[in-house]
């Protein structure tokens, strides 16, 4: 894929099992905080935003769909990222963005942050603030 905000991850297998990365300092720069979060099925977790700070999303479990929003071009993103695809959204500083966990279950993401959380450089709007639908688009 090429897109600026999607890194998609190569797995090393072998009789073992498995490894692949999340990140590394060498590709995104510093990384200051790791956590996993969740969100129950039927929530919007939105908006935020960070003046300083980069967001990095993996999925672990279920499916999100995450929304970027960019209010000084009125541009938005969606992504629908997968316990199983292996791949690292890149979220940089000044956009808006959240989730919501799709098809009626749980979903967690690990997100490596630049910045460990202070709560000054966190900003945040109401789920429904800016122009995103929610929902998967049926085709």
């Amino acid at each position: 894929m090429n897109d600026p905000f999607i890194e998609d991850k190569k797995v090393h297998l072998d009789d073992r099992g498995m490894l692949y990365e999340i990140t590394r300092k060498s590709q995104t720069g510093r990384i200051e905080q790791v956590y996993i979060t969740g969100c129950a099925p039927n929530v919007v977790k939105a908006w935020h935003l960070h003046k300083k700070q980069v967001d990095r999303f993996f999925v672990i479990k279920g499916t999100l769909l995450v929304a970027v929003y960019c209010e000084e071009r009125k541009m938005l993103w969606r992504f629908i990222l997968n316990e199983n695809q292996k791949q690292t959204l890149t979220i940089p500083p000044n956009l808006w963005h959240g989730f919501t966990a799709l098809w009626g279950n749980y979903a967690e993401v690990i997100n490596c942050v630049s910045d460990e959380y202070n709560g000054m450089d966190e900003f945040r709007q109401p789920w429904d603030t800016f122009p995103c639908d929610w929902t998967i688009q049926n085709r």
